[in-house]
């Protein structure tokens, strides 16, 4: 009877140890929201611009560069007039970005 009644009392011990630990987990996870962004990738390091360079990111970089040197120098060309073309290039870029992701997900890669 010694032996049942201590297995109990571990197995009640065991349980309040687990309940404090997923006490203590969902505390943490509280925490972990009332960060602001800043504040958890504050001790991350940014890592070097060659880890960070991609093929897909050369490849839109240059196709970006190519286009709108076509489209400034038929602008120069025919009007006479070299525009500012920085909300053009973010658009352009982005729904490019869109269309090859898009591609990409339909060809199944």
């Amino acid at each position: 009877m010694d032996s049942s009644g201590s297995s109990e009392n571990v197995e009640s011990r065991v349980h309040e140890l687990n309940i404090k630990e997923e006490e203590m987990n969902i505390g943490e996870i509280k925490k972990e929201e009332e960060l602001s962004v800043e504040q958890i990738f504050a001790k991350k390091e940014v890592p070097l611009w060659k880890k960070q360079l991609t093929i897909r990111a050369v490849v839109v970089s240059f196709v970006l560069s190519v286009m709108f040197s076509f489209i400034v120098m038929k602008l120069n060309l025919t009007i006479g007039i070299i525009p500012l073309l920085n909300v053009s290039t973010g658009l352009l870029g982005f729904s490019l970005s869109r269309h090859g992701l898009s591609y990409s997900r339909d060809q199944g890669c």
